[in-house]
């Protein structure tokens, strides 16, 4: 274990390749930060747009006629609501239960805090020589010309 007076020595190598890690991670935890807002709002988006199509399904519904066509396009609604959110509604009922909702927005505010905890370990290993708990070992020339 390290005490806290001592400190880690890193060559200017090691040092490069840690700030290339952080620069890829800072990178990629934005882009897959805007990725799963996108995400966040897609799935409150079907999950607002789907009470409107299931009213839509019932509006050609006339009770002495076939039901297939109103199956349908219930059925058509179902999907696109888990295709965008991953949750299908219950069999026989056709509402979205307060559970399913929260499971949508938990799960995608999860990916977001997620991404933005990547972001901070990447903004740290790029900054690493700022730090005062390393210390950077400049090679000489001789040496790296025994190698």
């Amino acid at each position: 274990m390290i005490a806290l007076h001592e400190k880690l020595v890193l060559d200017e190598n090691a040092l490069s390749l840690l700030r290339l890690i952080g620069s890829f991670m800072v990178f990629a935890s934005i882009i897959m930060v805007v990725y799963s807002f996108a995400q966040l709002f897609s799935g409150i988006e079907a999950l607002s747009n789907y009470p409107r199509c299931i009213k839509a399904a019932y509006t050609y519904y006339k009770p002495g006629n076939n039901d297939i066509i109103t199956e349908l396009r219930i059925s058509r609604c179902k999907e696109y609501l888990y295709a965008n959110t991953g949750i299908y509604p219950e069999e026989g009922t056709y509402k979205i239960s307060l559970k399913q909702k929260l499971i949508v927005a938990i799960k995608h505010l999860f990916g977001i805090l997620f991404w933005a905890a990547i972001f901070f370990v990447g903004t740290f290993l790029y900054n690493v020589k700022r730090f005062p708990v390393f210390a950077v070992e400049k090679k000489k020339k001789e040496e790296v010309k025994k190698r």
